[in-house]
């Protein structure tokens, strides 16, 4: 049932006691996610790819079940055992456990043999990397206990850890928390169940002005604010009771948050309206998730359009199901092609805006992507900050979402060393010299904050196994729109204000436990910031980059190949004259000279190496690249369908196979492990593929290119013990299957 609105939880209700100990709430002496700044290094947070930690780590694991083993047996050491030393003596007893230590090592014997080695350095293939030791031991632990953060009632732990990790969430990226407005997070199955709950929560902030209006008109208790004045976006102030359902839609969420509150101050207490929450509570029942598409059609579109969600041509999959699942319906999912860069077109951008406020189309929300999943292109989130200034301006007002689930915690790499009791010192550090993103990409980082909901996976960029998603609210009154519970957990009238609580405000039923241990662990000793997180991906994101250059400079002129990395060069995105005046190869040959051969720590030594090798590569470290052929008479191939055969066929050298009877070939035939993804023209649009078909060589425009792709998250590539770089190895295996293939299939 839709749950009844009480005081929340607040993240403000974490906090020290005068002793030093933490607090939630009615609960003390709570492990710190945030303890002083913590000791180790990237030796000591991974198992190694060779598994060199393994006695260590071992060791851990045996800890946790020699807990678990005392748990149970120190808890009311008077209770009888079930299974008795008589029942383990039993011939059916013994049958059973051999027959678990077969069925057990069946199972690791499958996953040795159909397992992938992403662990290891020759993979560099889909977005999954190693996972932190101290993830892995958290949910190890927490497993054992089994815990259901759907409820406190069935998590007295792990919920305490959930909420902590929520907060720390909001506090690496930034989000503020003031008197009046803080944020929320909590953890999910995955990014899309995130970005889910973020269409939804936002639909339900659409709709929830003519909710209060319509509360206004029923119920008498609401007389007092029947005057009641509301600010559109810009700038005029009509009565609520007046309001058309265009300026109803175009109201900012922070005033629509406030309209309870607003109505309480009007009404002032009585015999039914007890405090705001009671405000809530008359309120909720006329909105869209009490009366549904058919009655909220009816009475919310007199004057408008179908109201329409946009994204960037690079959207994950997940938003056209949101887009399905809470009824907007994936025609009315606008598309806004990429530039070349596979980054937003703004100017595509700022014309949709404009059709829509002339058609009257109201906009639930904009898309902006930190961190596609093809190109780890990062949106340019600051210009679509501004433009949302301007068209407020007009009239029109959207929520602003950034897909983050990639690359959010990648704003690690300039967040300061922090606590949550000194958030309000400057966020971020002062020299990004050794930082290795661009400078487009870092300025977006630093307006994550301004935005309205983000989403942020610890599953990924935060080296987390699954599942571990993240759902983060600018404004946390934004969950009292998706609150719905049961008696059983805790729910309806008997909800208790300030209990803490995750469970209740989003999609998902029960939720492991374990996933916020495994998170509450990692974060505690491996911080979201410089001096954790960041130092893993700042060395990820070199490597990236090297491996970008490493392409770049990876065809000579008596090779029967090239290869072109998808991301351009900064040379590329000036004026074209630049390619006929010479300069392309002039800033190639300058690249050479300062980086090509340089192990890592004569380029971390050089300034200028470093200021070069920062701007070129990825926005991130998901690396998108193609081969083409020379014929015989060392002519490029310009067949688009030979392109792609090409580049599907190196894939096929470089993925695990199956026989025809379903068996998996020896994984160590495979040296070298990358995936592969599609570019269509429909769904990119003219100026993405046509710019990189031409550098490939390609005589037309592709309806679709087979890509290869890889996400380079592992932080040891180049920085090998002995001085070395592991792309020697890579490289070379590289070029000799490519120069195979093409000596065999297409000469």
């Amino acid at each position: 049932m839709v749950g009844r609105i009480v005081k929340n939880f607040s993240f403000k209700e974490i906090k020290k006691t005068d002793d030093g100990a933490l607090s939630i709430g009615q609960f003390t002496n709570v492990p710190d996610i945030n303890p002083p700044q913590p000791p180790g290094n990237i030796a000591n947070w991974f198992l190694g790819t060779r598994a060199e930690n393994g006695t260590e780590f071992k060791q851990l694991i045996a800890q946790a079940v020699d807990h678990i083993i005392d748990y149970r047996q120190s808890y009311l050491p008077g209770d009888p055992e079930t299974i008795t030393q008589d029942v383990k003596a039993s011939l059916e007893y013994q049958a059973g456990m051999q027959a678990l230590r077969d069925a057990y090592n069946q199972l690791l014997q499958h996953l040795r043999e159909y397992g992938t080695p992403f662990f290891s350095m020759r993979y560099q293939g889909h977005i999954l990397w190693d996972t932190t030791i101290p993830g892995m031991l958290g949910y190890f632990a927490a497993m054992l206990h089994n815990s259901n953060n759907a409820t406190i009632q069935a998590s007295t732990a792990t919920t305490l850890l959930e909420l902590q990790v929520g907060r720390d969430l909001c506090a690496m990226i930034g989000f503020p928390e003031t008197d009046k407005i803080e944020p929320w997070c909590h953890i999910t199955a995955d990014g899309s169940i995130a970005i889910n709950e973020a269409t939804w929560a936002t639909r339900e902030l659409k709709f929830f002005p003519f909710a209060a209006k319509k509360a206004l008109q029923k119920q008498p208790v609401l007389a007092k604010a029947k005057a009641l004045e509301i600010k559109i976006a810009d700038g005029s102030q009509p009565k609520l009771l007046e309001a058309t359902s265009w300026q109803l839609f175009n109201i900012c969420m922070d005033d629509i948050l406030a309209l309870p509150q607003r109505i309480w101050e009007l009404c002032g207490e009585s015999e039914n309206i007890k405090d705001v929450y009671d405000v809530w509570d008359l309120i909720i029942p006329y909105n869209l998730n009490v009366r549904g598409w058919l009655e909220m059609t009816r009475s919310c579109f007199e004057d408008v359009g179908e109201i329409k969600m946009i994204a960037p041509s690079s959207k994950h999959y997940a938003w056209p199901k949101a887009a399905a699942v809470n009824g907007i319906g994936t025609d009315n999912l606008i598309d806004i092609f990429v530039d070349a860069d596979a980054r937003l077109d703004l100017g595509r951008l700022n014309q949709t805006l404009n059709q829509c406020l002339e058609n009257r189309h109201p906009i639930l929300l904009t898309l902006a992507v930190l961190g596609s999943t093809e190109e780890s292109a990062v949106d340019p989130i600051d210009e679509i900050l501004e433009l949302r200034e301007t068209y407020r301006k007009k009239g029109l007002e959207f929520n602003i979402h950034v897909d983050a689930a990639w690359g959010g915690y990648q704003i690690s790499t300039i967040r300061r060393d922090y606590s949550f009791e000194e958030q309000k010192s400057p966020l971020f550090i002062d020299d990004y010299s050794q930082v290795m993103f661009n400078e487009h990409t870092i300025r977006q980082f630093k307006h994550l904050r301004d935005c309205d909901s983000v989403t942020i996976d610890p599953h990924k960029s935060g080296y987390i196994q699954y599942p571990a998603g993240g759902s983060l609210y600018r404004h946390s009154l934004l969950k009292h729109l998706t609150t719905f519970t049961g008696t059983y957990i805790g729910g309806s009238k008997s909800i208790r204000p300030l209990e803490p609580s995750v469970g209740i405000y989003g999609l998902e039923g029960s939720k492991p436990g374990a996933a916020a241990a495994s998170v509450f662990l990692s974060h505690q000793l491996i911080r979201p910031s410089v001096s954790g997180y960041g130092k893993i991906i700042n060395q990820a994101i070199f490597n990236s980059k090297l491996f970008y250059l490493r392409l770049l400079f990876m065809s000579a002129e008596t090779d029967n190949f090239i290869v072109v990395p998808l991301p351009r060069l900064p040379i590329d995105r000036s004026d074209i004259s630049d390619y006929i005046n010479g300069e392309h190869e002039h800033y190639i040959a300058h690249l050479r000279q300062h980086l090509q051969g340089k192990n890592q720590s004569q380029i971390l030594a050089d300034p200028e190496a470093m200021a070069l090798l920062r701007e070129v590569g990825p926005d991130q470290n998901i690396l998108s690249y193609a081969f083409n052929f020379k014929h015989c008479d060392h002519r490029l191939n310009d067949n688009a369908d030979l392109f792609n055969e090409l580049n599907n066929q190196i894939y096929d050298r470089f993925h695990i196979h199956y026989y025809q009877s379903g068996e998996a070939e020896n994984i160590h035939k495979y040296q070298f492990m990358l995936t592969r993804t599609i570019f269509r023209l429909a769904d990119y649009g003219e100026t993405f593929i046509n710019n990189y078909a031409q550098r490939l060589g390609l005589a037309t425009t592709p309806e679709e290119m087979s890509i290869l792709r890889s996400a380079v998250m592992d932080p040891y590539l180049s920085d090998l013990p002995n001085g070395g770089s592991f792309f020697d190895e890579i490289i070379e295996l590289i070029r000799q299957n490519v120069t195979e293939i093409i000596e065999q299939n297409f000469r």
